[in-house]
């Protein structure tokens, strides 16, 4: 609520950051089982008490690796199905 960007890296940074930005964070991962990881993650840092949830959007890592590798930085943003695919974790 504090942050009008997501807080964006490696789950132990983006973790300890949003920790350190507001009371609470939620984190959104493309698929359940890496949610799992993250839940684990934020428990062994010792900040489960500012994890409010962890969500996912269905989508698989490597569905989002071959997106991401498929197009070039500066056409990312005019492909259809990262559009959705931003939507969706914006949602």
């Amino acid at each position: 609520m504090i942050s009008k960007i997501p807080v964006v890296y490696s789950v132990h940074s983006a973790v300890h950051i949003a920790s350190l930005i507001g009371d609470r964070f939620t984190i959104i991962d493309l698929t359940d089982p890496i949610g799992l990881l993250s839940r684990h993650s934020v428990q062994s840092y010792g900040l489960s008490n500012k994890l409010t949830s962890v969500r996912h959007v269905s989508r698989s890592s490597p569905y989002a690796a071959g997106l991401i590798q498929k197009y070039k930085k500066e056409e990312r943003n005019t492909v259809p199905e990262l559009k959705k695919l931003i939507s969706d974790v914006v949602a």
